[in-house]
């Protein structure tokens, strides 16, 4: 989008952004179908070394874990659902920023209990990390 933005690929049009926004929610519901999975999985079975996974999530990281879920299901699910807003490049980009953030609080919340357990925070590390890997890219 950038690109077609600064008049580098005059061929891509509305019906590209569109196929990539699908694109998206189709990846967005295919995250939300391998997590409901492997939760309702370990949920049900209720074996106790596999349940703290999730039970110390929730606990510890309520807020982030639910957040998380909402960012990377819900959001895409009501922006990404109408035809009409798919064809909008800044909400396509809008709608992959707050993704892209979804996706980095899911892997927090799977590191983070392992290593710091409930004294968790977001600080210079997480910030610094994050600006490195936008500078790469």
């Amino acid at each position: 989008i950038y690109l077609k933005s600064r008049g580098f690929l005059p061929l891509v049009n509305d019906s590209h952004i569109h196929d990539l926004a699908k694109f998206m929610f189709g990846i967005s519901i295919f995250w939300t179908y391998l997590w409901f999975s492997q939760f309702m999985l370990i949920w049900y079975s209720n074996i106790p070394e596999e349940v703290t996974y999730f039970v110390s999530r929730i606990e510890d990281y309520g807020l982030i874990f639910f957040g998380m879920v909402a960012l990377n299901f819900i959001f895409p699910l009501l922006l990404l659902m109408n035809s009409d807003f798919k064809r909008v490049n800044w909400f396509v980009v809008m709608t992959g920023i707050i993704i892209l953030i979804g996706h980095y609080l899911d892997v927090f919340v799977m590191v983070m209990p392992a290593t710091v357990g409930e004294s968790w925070f977001i600080g210079i590390p997480e910030l610094s990390a994050l600006a490195f890997f936008a500078g790469l890219f």
